[in-house]
This record gives structure tokens, sequence and C-alpha cells, in this order.
């Protein structure tokens, strides 16, 4: 009721440029939404994979994993809904660093806004094609192809959520550092104080 029929705060954040009720209102929807939306998706992905086992479909052998046309070609489309997922988790994550990002105490910083926002941006468009191309490749029994994808896909977040903010962060001095922190100190200063 709260996401459909909440009332705006006629008030918008600096970064995202939405209604404060955005976040007290639509956020914690979404955020449940997505919640149980994992939840199912990797629930039926364990059944179906369990399920598959107890059949000729899916099975072990010396060589390795073998498994049927059909079995490959629903793996795939679930290992698709789960990378479309992981995109949405990116989305979410970017509203999350205005709440707790890699600044001092969890504040919002200059890392935050230049570096991990446009970096979650490139990452959920990278996942959404990495999940086509598992789609795709999976369904013509390319797995290998899908392998690349997915593991370019993992070295990209690394890098992008961990590698480059680092980086960031030690190849400027102290006083650089305080002089590109010094806006978001200011909004957070005028925000503290029109909220008391």
């Amino acid at each position: 009721a709260l996401a459909r029929l909440g009332v705006n705060f006629r008030e918008s954040d600096p970064y995202f440029h939405h209604d404060l009720a955005f976040y007290t209102n639509w956020l914690p929807f979404e955020k449940a939404v997505y919640t149980w939306t994992m939840v199912l998706v990797v629930g039926v992905s364990v059944l179906v994979v369990l399920l598959y086992s107890l059949t000729p479909g899916l099975r072990w052998e010396r060589a390795g994993l073998r498994m049927s046309a059909r079995v490959r070609r629903h793996l795939s489309v679930l290992a698709a809904l789960l990378l479309l997922i992981t995109m949405w988790s990116y989305r979410l994550h970017s509203y999350d660093l205005l709440i707790s990002g890699s600044g001092e105490d969890g504040v919002f910083s200059y890392v935050d806004h230049q570096w991990l926002l446009p970096g979650l941006l490139l990452l959920s468009i990278v996942t959404a094609a990495v999940a086509i191309t598992v789609l795709l490749s999976g369904w013509t029994g390319q797995l290998r192809t899908s392998f690349i994808a997915v593991t370019v896909l993992v070295v990209l977040s690394v890098s992008v959520q961990e590698i480059i903010p680092w980086l960031v962060q030690r190849v400027a001095g102290l006083e650089v550092q305080i002089v590109r922190e010094r806006p978001y100190l200011a909004t957070r200063t005028d925000f503290t104080r029109r909220a008391f």
C-alpha cells in the first residue's frame, strides 16, 4: 500500500533525483520483491537439478557431467533468470550506497558517486548481455561460451566493486581526498540540518 499510495515529500535526493518517498515507500517494497524472487528462483533451480539428477538426463560419468539437450536448455533458462536477478541486485545496490557507502563511517563518498555508481550501471548492462549469451549458447550446446561469459562477468564484478575503488582511494593523496569529499560533506550537513 505504501509503494502504491505513499505521499510524496516534494523533496528529491541530489544524486538520483528521486523524491524521498521513493526511499521510504517504493524501495522497501522492491527489495522485498527482489528477496522473494531470488528465494523462489534459487529454490526452484535446486529442486530442478535434484530431480534431473534422478533421471538419465543428468548424470555424472568419468568424463564429467553429462546432460541431455532438454536438461541443458532448461538449466540455461534458469541460469539466465539468475543472471537477470543479479542484474536487478546491482540496481538495488546502487541505492544502498546512499545508505551505507564506502566512505568513513559508511557515508556516501566521491568513490561511490564517481566510480561505483557508473560501475554498477556497467555491470547491469554486461550482466544482461551475459544472460542473453548464456541462454543462447546453452540452448545451442556451446557451454564453453557460457563459461567464458560468466567468468568475464565475475572478474568484472570483482574489479568494479572491490579493486577499482580501492585503487582510486589509495592513489589519491590525503589532500586530494579531502577536496573531493567536501561537496559530499556539505550535502550531508545540509540534509542533517534540515532534518532537525
